[in-house]
């Protein structure tokens, strides 16, 4: 019987090719007008079905693509941070370095930490006795004088600025060479101990005098400005300007 099948199946195959050999319009019209419809419309109707799912699929991967770009954003955004920081560091390492006579220099520091504004103003520096820093020494900054040494630890130190109303540096003018000291405080910094009849000129230069041995003479502190201070006895006191920004310091040259 199973073999009886398989001779039917095999002589309709035969007699079907050859009917298309001798008649092929039946089979083109059967293959042309339903055969082929059938299909279009099985297909058309699978895409219909398939379509929303495969949108679906798509936003899917769209979401994760975007979601992944935006990760790769944020950290470029971070490395572009991280070189614009690097790069201002190495300029103002550079600008610091070139302003200053690198054979009286002991070492370069970082500021990583200040205190809050107000009587003692101090610097806490990355450079330490390790790197030549020793207590006492001036700190500089762009030539001019800002602070000088209070205390050093193996790989850091603190600076006492100038700024503080607990600084007193003896300083000279440039030109009347008339003497006084230099004090700090909330409105910045000034010259007192002045001599009454002392004829100083505006604009005039300030520079360490030397007297008492704590600084070297000669450093650069700042100019007289315009308005004149206070009367005061036998003395008078003089506003300072200086071209630092005592708040934004960044870099600070320690001197030997």
């Amino acid at each position: 019987m199973k073999y009886r099948f398989y001779l039917y199946f095999a002589l309709a195959a035969v007699l079907l090719v050859v009917l298309y050999f001798l008649w092929p319009l039946p089979f083109w019209y059967l293959s042309s007008r339903i055969i082929l419809p059938a299909i279009e419309k099985t297909t058309d109707a699978a895409q219909a079905i398939t379509s929303p799912v495969s949108v679906l699929f798509r936003v899917d991967d769209l979401a994760r693509e975007n979601k992944k770009l935006a990760e790769e954003n944020t950290v470029l955004r971070s490395e572009l941070v991280k070189a614009t920081e690097q790069t201002s560091i190495c300029t103002l390492s550079s600008q610091e370095f070139s302003s200053t006579s690198h054979s009286d220099v002991a070492a370069i520091a970082r500021v990583t930490g200040r205190t809050p504004r107000g009587q003692s103003q101090t610097l806490i520096i990355d450079k330490g006795s390790q790197d030549g820093v020793r207590e006492g020494a001036p700190a500089i900054v762009s030539g001019y004088l800002v602070g000088r040494v209070k205390r050093v630890d193996s790989s850091s130190s603190e600076v006492l600025l100038i700024s503080s109303y607990l600084s007193m540096v003896p300083a000279v003018t440039g030109t009347s060479r008339e003497t006084g000291l230099v004090r700090g405080g909330l409105e910045g910094l000034s010259l007192i101990e002045l001599p009454i009849n002392a004829k100083v000129g505006e604009n005039e230069a300030v520079l360490t005098s030397g007297l008492g041995g704590d600084f070297p003479p000669g450093l650069a502190i700042g100019t007289l400005a315009q308005t004149l201070g206070v009367k005061k006895g036998p003395f008078q006191s003089l506003k300072i300007e200086s071209p630092v920004n005592f708040s934004s310091i960044e870099f600070i040259s320690i001197l030997k």
